[in-house]
């Protein structure tokens, strides 16, 4: 019965610590897009010479 706690012991603390890196993941995810979206983007234009 003791070796049964310890291992469900283990399965509820690595199952806290993947929703804990689920949640920074997403935060990051949506850090990322928040940058990308702001940042200064270089657009190329194409200049056509008068005739």
């Amino acid at each position: 019965m003791d070796l049964y706690e310890i291992l469900l012991q283990r399965i509820v603390l690595l199952t806290d610590e993947y929703l804990q890196l689920k949640e920074r993941v997403k935060e990051l995810e949506n850090e990322t897009r928040i940058k990308n979206s702001t940042a200064p983007r270089i657009i190329k234009m194409r200049i056509e010479k008068a005739k």
